[in-house]
């Protein structure tokens, strides 16, 4: 028995399994005798009655496995003749991720958010404005949004909400920059920056959003505190040099 992961879709992320009648040889066994055509190297192992071929590769193509007749049981047995089977893998499932909750920006660095999707063609942005003061009403209202995605929407002066255009290969993860040079003129602020797929799964457990509180700033904040006291340590972000 050959199958692909634990679906009826065979998607690039998929391990192949190949089961046997009788438990395998695994002291004797050889990857070897397993080959895979076209080869985007795989991992091939033996595990009881399973050959297992694990790894990532490229999507929309079919795969031909050769097993050598060489390949024996715990009772010595071989194959009476090689054995082969054609897998058939599909698009990798879309998916997305991005950072979450508190984000500082490099101040080096373009202001922007990096996120990361596999075959979406677009993404939706929405930005708020806010300030220092509304992080607490922030936190209560994603507690609130976990509960109820259908909460009202965050704190906030809404500045957009807008397509950004996926620049990526199929079946691969593209990073995606969001720009937000525009919605910080003074270059320093704080933002909330929601981003989710233009077309979400149809299951709603599957949707994939990030949303997070975003700050540019120069200065970089530590702290300790015990029962006592508090220390607190500002530095430049960018040199690292301490600040006060």
């Amino acid at each position: 028995e050959a199958r692909c992961g634990w679906r009826d879709e065979c998607s690039p992320n998929d391990a192949w399994t190949i089961q046997f009648n009788n438990p395998l040889d695994e002291e004797a066994f050889d990857p070897a005798w397993v080959t895979v055509d076209p080869d985007p190297g795989l991992r091939v192992s033996a595990n009881h009655q399973n050959i297992s071929i694990s790894g990532l590769k490229p999507g929309r193509t079919t795969y031909t496995v050769s097993i050598a007749a060489d390949v024996r049981d715990t009772f010595g047995q071989t194959l009476p003749k090689p054995w082969t089977h054609r897998f058939k893998v599909g698009p990798a499932r879309m998916q997305m991720r991005g950072p979450r909750d508190f984000v500082v920006l490099d101040p080096s660095a373009e202001p922007g958010l990096s996120v990361h999707s596999v075959n979406h063609s677009s993404l939706r942005v929405r930005v708020w404005r806010v300030q220092p003061t509304d992080y607490s009403v922030f936190q209560r209202w994603l507690q609130e949004w976990r509960q109820d995605e259908d909460a009202k929407p965050p704190p906030g002066e809404r500045l957009v909400d807008e397509r950004v255009t996926v620049q990526g290969t199929n079946d691969a993860w593209t990073e995606t920059i969001i720009p937000l040079k525009k919605h910080l003129p003074t270059g320093h602020g704080q933002l909330i920056v929601w981003v989710e797929p233009a077309k979400q799964a149809r299951e709603r457990w599957q949707h994939a959003r990030s949303i997070s509180w975003v700050q540019a700033t120069d200065i970089g904040l530590s702290a300790h505190v015990d029962n006592g006291e508090l220390i607190a340590w500002a530095s430049d972000l960018r040199s690292g040099a301490p600040r006060g």
